[in-house]
């Protein structure tokens, strides 16, 4: 599957008109698969092997802490395993910001600055 990075972000964080009422049903089905494999292509794109792994994060106990995702990454041999809870957010969530895909730089550390101290 091929997926048009400029239309994921203008869909979570410009709000369109056609978006009203289908982002959580979205995040609900594909959003921890799409996060994992956006933060593999990130590690890729800099040169480094990066592996989501099918392994469930869990105690293997009926009950208690659970994870979302292992994500191995080997940076020049350096080994590391990501024991990852992935969260989705979004312009459209409560308390969310709108942040077109053309903002400047000073608008996308606004957003980052607001995000990070709530």
């Amino acid at each position: 599957m091929e997926i048009n990075i400029r239309q994921v972000l203008e869909f979570f964080d410009e709000e369109p008109e056609y978006g009203r009422g289908h982002t959580s049903g979205i995040v609900g089905i594909i959003g921890e698969d799409l996060n994992a494999s956006v933060f593999k292509r990130f590690m890729e794109a800099k040169g480094v092997k990066a592996e989501i792994l099918e392994d469930s994060v869990t105690t293997h106990k009926k009950k208690g802490q659970r994870l979302d995702r292992w994500i191995y990454v080997n940076e020049n041999g350096l080994e590391t395993l990501y024991q990852c809870e992935i969260k989705n957010w979004s312009s459209w969530a409560i308390g969310g910001r709108r942040l077109n895909v053309d903002a400047s730089e000073d608008e996308i550390r606004e957003v980052c600055k607001y995000y990070w101290s709530h």
